[in-house]
């Protein structure tokens, strides 16, 4: 473990100015031809880290990626059961993964080993509350708004935990390197969104579906939670390849407050015509008759300009709730950053880009007017008025849940 740096504000004085260089996440022209990548044969529960294929079908490797995500897990092993059949009952791949409360712990100490899980039945504790930069409500406090998930996989995890990023003392010390941070192109990360679903035999086939513990007036009782949205992040391209799918249910039924989908859904691998906005899923991958065939692919990213050269839009109506129509999960992406510090309410804080600087508004429980960054990324966004910058984190937001490890010491200002 690295030697703990929070013990003063005074010890930071300077620290921040030896950043060498800034990636602005602004990469050169490709310079790969795609024309011709293969498509590689997989088995159903694997997906292939070939960066052509991804650039070429950035759509159907999103299939092939939710497939071998969502295939049944062998708890034992961690890893895809390949005696089950795609659909069976229990959990999935990315459920065994590590989650972010189990990787940013509070006193930002060492996660436990990836073998270390815990399957037994969860409660609202084992979902971290989350806001946008507490500007929307704690999830846990409002069913509407669903219980939100953010998960590693075993690269990723192995990554974040060699370079010591589970906390803010690593993270600073990347930050005061010449290193860039890169996470290998094995990498995957996950968000997902649950909501609450009717306790019947006709939604617990058309959802893959979770009892939860709540309190409830001093008393424990179980709600059906279904999985209504699915993000999914690869670095196997340098801005990682960014896909996002829905239970088809949120295109019609909506709770309280919600949007709709906003942006058209395109899908190029399901959809045989453009636009390809046929919103229906793929045939011949494994999904037919499956609670699975009930998600939708509303769209990928592979840059921050679409083929029209306009700013590319992606957006999930359960998770980008209230900004959809100003919503990149590439350039949102983009402007994750490590350092450098400051000091606030006598705590050491570290500078982060605010990615939604127009946050939404709510009117008789409808919400409105969130704006976030969409097209190329701005590197002025990377500057602080003293002329110190911030350093690219390779697109992992999830790295800001961490926290200082004090050894029991809390960082104050001198």
């Amino acid at each position: 473990m690295k030697t703990p740096v929070v013990l003063r504000a005074s010890l930071f004085t300077g620290l921040a100015a030896l950043i060498l260089s800034v990636n602005y996440g602004c990469d050169p022209p490709r310079v790969a031809s795609v024309k011709d990548a293969e498509v590689p044969v997989l088995k159903p529960w694997d997906y292939s880290i070939d960066s052509l294929y991804a650039l070429r079908y950035p759509d159907r490797y999103a299939w092939d990626l939710f497939r071998a995500v969502n295939w049944p897990a062998d708890t034992v092993r961690l890893a895809a059961d390949t005696t089950k059949h795609l659909g069976d009952p229990g959990l999935v791949v990315w459920q065994t993964w590590k989650t972010a409360p189990q990787i940013y712990l509070p006193d930002g100490s060492k996660p436990g080993a990836w073998n270390e899980q815990n399957f037994e039945a969860r409660t609202l504790e084992d979902f971290s509350p989350f806001s946008i930069k507490e500007k929307l409500p704690d999830i846990t406090q409002d069913p509407t708004y669903g219980l939100e998930e953010v998960a590693m996989n075993k690269p990723a995890f192995e990554y974040v935990v060699a370079k010591e990023l589970y906390n803010l003392n690593g993270q600073l010390e990347l930050y005061n390197s010449d290193e860039a941070m890169a996470f290998p192109r094995e990498a995957l990360e996950i968000k997902v969104k649950w909501r609450r679903i009717a306790d019947r035999n006709y939604d617990k086939a058309r959802y893959h579906w979770q009892y939860i513990t709540v309190m409830d007036s001093g008393r424990t009782r179980k709600e059906l939670y279904g999985l209504v949205a699915i993000h999914i992040t690869s670095r196997v391209l340098k801005k990682w390849l960014w896909a996002t799918f829905e239970h088809v249910d949120s295109r019609s039924q909506k709770h309280e407050g919600d949007d709709g989908w906003l942006l058209p859904s395109k899908d190029r691998f399901a959809c045989y015509d453009p636009p390809y906005d046929c919103e229906r899923a793929p045939v011949n991958i494994g999904l037919e008759g499956t609670k699975w065939e009930y998600f939708l692919l509303r769209g990928t990213q592979t840059d921050y300009l679409d083929e029209d050269q306009r700013p590319s839009l992606l957006a999930n109506s359960n998770v980008e709730r209230g900004f959809q129509l100003s919503s990149s999960c590439i350039t949102c992406h983009s402007l994750a950053t490590i350092g450098p510090t400051y000091t606030q309410n006598d705590t050491i804080q570290m500078h982060r880009i605010d990615f939604l600087p127009q946050p939404p508004f709510t009117v008789d429980g409808v919400m409105f007017g969130g704006k976030g960054y969409v097209g190329t990324p701005d590197s002025t966004l990377f500057r602080l008025k003293d002329g110190q910058k911030m350093k690219q984190s390779d697109f992992v937001w999830s790295l800001s849940r961490a926290a200082w490890n004090t050894s029991g010491s809390t960082p104050t200002k001198e």
